[in-house]
């Protein structure tokens, strides 16, 4: 959205990415015959309450949505307002922004094509390992590296966010009964999400507390140190992947 903005103005970037959310929605209404509606004769509090009993029976998607809650937050306020301030003092503004963004985009294209071709064993560990990618870039722009770092680290960071979405998601669907998947996804994007506002509210005065680049090593650090920590959790390191059907 940034990279168009900058390059064609507000107002088209706007169309344009209306027309993408149209096209998708097309998408998403010819799913409509894939699969047909299920009524699982519950209430609605109790399709809530059967969901989050089976969410709080994998100790793994606790960890790691609990996680993410810190994780989301603190790095939407990092890169979606830190980084926009950065970018107009040190990166020409949204045009230097919007190339490191543009970065990221190319990455989540070849992450997904990796994640299409490789298998692993442990899929949780490789994923919350291939995150630290989020804190290095935020290294980068803390000490104000040069702009061709910074894109470069945000092309890794993007392949890391694609691959550690199709793991993710993945496990999810080896996991989970497939008649509580739903409930439970839920649950982990309510989690997952939830402080993401709280991020975007508290950047600003964090920067005008301590500082860019004080703000993004303080970033850096609380994302690294959530990572890290649900490795300590043996369900999360031990999650397996599906065998592979013959």
């Amino acid at each position: 959205m940034l990279f168009r903005s900058a390059a064609f103005g507000s107002g088209i970037a706007i169309a344009i990415d209306a027309m993408t959310f149209f096209v998708a929605g097309l998408l998403v209404f010819s799913f409509r015959s894939v699969s047909k509606p299920h009524d699982s004769g519950e209430s609605i509090a109790g399709d809530l309450a059967h969901g989050w009993r089976v969410f709080i029976s994998f100790r793994w998607v606790v960890v790691i949505v609990a996680a993410f809650s810190v994780i989301v937050m603190v790095e939407r306020g990092a890169i979606e307002v830190m980084g926009p301030v950065l970018a107009r003092e040190e990166y020409g503004g949204a045009a230097g922004w919007a190339v490191a963004l543009a970065g990221m985009s190319v990455g989540l294209l070849v992450g997904g094509v990796i994640a299409t071709r490789v298998r692993v064993g442990r899929p949780m560990l490789t994923a919350m390992l291939a995150m630290l990618a989020l804190p290095v870039l935020l290294l980068t722009l803390a000490f104000t590296l040069n702009l061709a770092v910074v894109t470069a680290a945000a092309f890794v960071l993007g392949i890391a966010f694609e691959l550690m979405g199709v793991l993710w998601f993945t496990a999810l669907q080896s996991h989970v009964p497939r008649e509580s998947l739903s409930r439970v996804s839920a649950y982990d994007a309510m989690g997952s999400l939830m402080f993401g506002p709280i991020g975007l509210a508290l950047a600003g005065p964090l920067i005008g507390v301590v500082g860019l680049q004080t703000g993004f090593l303080v970033a850096a650090a609380v994302i690294t140190v959530a990572l890290l920590a649900t490795l300590l959790s043996a369900s999360v390191r031990n999650v397996r992947s599906a065998p592979v059907s013959a």
